[in-house]
């Protein structure tokens, strides 16, 4: 489904009704409505959002939400490219979205609905959903905002110390894994494995891959299973340290 910005009125660009973001930085409103209201096509708001906070690719979302109609889609991850917005290969999606197999979008990432994923979903740039998630695993290096709960089958895996992985309602894993990325999830975890002492900056059912005692329990708790989505070079890194 693609996106004509001119179908917003050009007083509809200010959200009502967000939630608070205890982690992101507050979305940048003003500029979202200076830049959608001016915009000429999807790929200058495009533009606009991929250089923004996560909180305002949420904040679009929710102007989406008020002013044009959602639609239900499944597809196959190897044509996620139907889904690319323009000439550009973000994903705004509005509506519920269901992707059979493991996904990996090369930009942002918006969906207003529910997200499932049947695979591993991995990031690579700013991510927004305003429902809940549901996927095998989750691998992310980005900002990722979670509206809803996250229900995952397995692992959820945080790497990189700038970005954060933010849950609006509950999060649920497998197990919660950290390689120095921030974890919160606003409702509290819900894992099946935990570390017996947690480590020094994170929650307590998070796993911290700096923590050499706590790689060796998770390996223990679930073997190879954690390979998935998080490399075995990880582990061997932390116990050469």
């Amino acid at each position: 489904m693609q996106i004509d910005p001119s179908l917003i009125p050009a007083n509809g660009w200010i959200p009502a009704g967000l939630p608070e973001f205890p982690c992101c930085p507050c979305p940048q409103l003003d500029d979202l409505a200076e830049v959608g209201s001016d915009a000429a096509d999807i790929d200058t708001l495009v533009e606009f959002l991929q250089g923004s906070f996560a909180s305002t690719l949420y904040a679009f979302g929710q102007v989406l939400r008020t002013h044009l109609p959602a639609q239900d889609l499944r597809v196959d991850a190897a044509d996620i490219g139907t889904l690319y917005q323009g000439a550009t290969n973000a994903i705004l999606h509005h509506g519920n979205l269901i992707v059979d197999g493991d996904l990996q979008p090369p930009s942002i990432l918006l969906v207003t609905g529910n997200l499932t994923v049947n695979g591993v979903l991995r990031d690579t740039g700013k991510v927004a959903v305003m429902g809940d998630l549901r996927c095998t695993h989750v691998g992310s290096e980005a900002w990722f905002i979670v509206g809803g709960d996250c229900v995952a089958e397995g692992f959820v895996y945080g790497s990189y110390n700038d970005n954060m992985f933010e849950v609006l309602g509950k999060l649920h894993a497998r197990a919660v894994v950290t390689d120095d990325h921030a974890m919160y999830a606003e409702d509290g975890m819900v894992v099946a494995h935990e570390p017996a002492q947690p480590g020094v900056n994170w929650e307590a059912e998070v796993f911290d891959l700096w923590d050499p005692a706590h790689c060796e329990e998770l390996l223990a708790a679930v073997g190879t299973d954690i390979h998935a989505v998080v490399p075995a070079s990880k582990f061997v890194q932390e116990e050469e340290a």
